[in-house]
């Protein structure tokens, strides 16, 4: 059996393959039962490849940077953090406003300028951090940011300003909070992150550790190829 595993961050290379035939029952992937697409989003595309060839195109996980060490520690949400949560990254997709919004506000880390955190200090800031804040990724895409599963690894409540997509349940207000402009910022000051904190650790358990990643993985071959994934 084979699966296909898109990780670009636009509808490519998957909508290219598809518009060369490499899909269609004498291309070069005919054999390809299913696709994995990092960056899933609902787009016609996708029912179009499906009614045309029979292969769905679903989204997975997502995957840390390999610099993060994941698990690097726990969260404790009745801890006394310095902040209520960080903004770093490049400065671009949207970024900036809630940059800009952080920055008048002394409970929050910016990262400023051109300057960038060793790991170890970079690790310590999230230590002091009340929320894992993860902005939104390339514009275009579902958004998914590494961010979130090396945050969910350490039990870090979320709080992200867009809604990913993922084959399982993944709700705002319950899983994560969502930002919807910077001034939502100021929210995660009076929200108790501590049943956000348990909705981190479930999904790191279920579906991003490596355990839970394989899991879901055999989950969605069972789904998609039950004949096959039965011998």
């Amino acid at each position: 059996m084979t699966l296909g595993l898109d990780s670009w961050d636009s509808a490519s290379p998957t909508d290219t393959l598809m518009k060369l035939g490499y899909f269609d029952p004498k291309g070069m992937l005919a054999n390809v039962r299913f696709v994995l697409k990092i960056q899933w989003q609902p787009l016609p595309l996708w029912d179009e490849l499906f009614a045309k060839t029979g292969i769905p195109v679903t989204p997975w996980t997502i995957f840390p940077s390999r610099e993060f060490p994941l698990e690097a520690f726990q969260y404790d949400p009745t801890a006394k953090h310095i902040y209520t949560g960080a903004i770093n990254g490049v400065m671009r997709y949207g970024r900036t406003d809630y940059r800009n919004m952080a920055q008048k506000h002394q409970d929050f880390y910016v990262s400023i300028g051109s300057k960038d955190d060793t790991m170890d200090e970079y690790l310590n800031i999230l230590r002091a951090c009340r929320w894992g804040i993860s902005l939104c990724g390339k514009r275009g895409t579902d958004g998914k940011n590494r961010r979130e599963i090396e945050y969910v690894s350490c039990g870090m409540p979320l709080a992200l300003n867009y809604c990913p997509h993922y084959p399982f349940p993944f709700f705002p207000e319950r899983d994560f909070i969502l930002l919807k402009s910077p001034d939502d910022l100021l929210r995660l000051r009076d929200t108790d992150p501590a049943p956000f904190a348990e909705a981190s650790r479930q999904v790191y358990r279920d579906h991003w550790s490596p355990v839970g990643m394989s899991r879901t993985l055999i989950q969605l071959v069972d789904q998609y190829c039950p004949l096959l994934a039965r011998r």
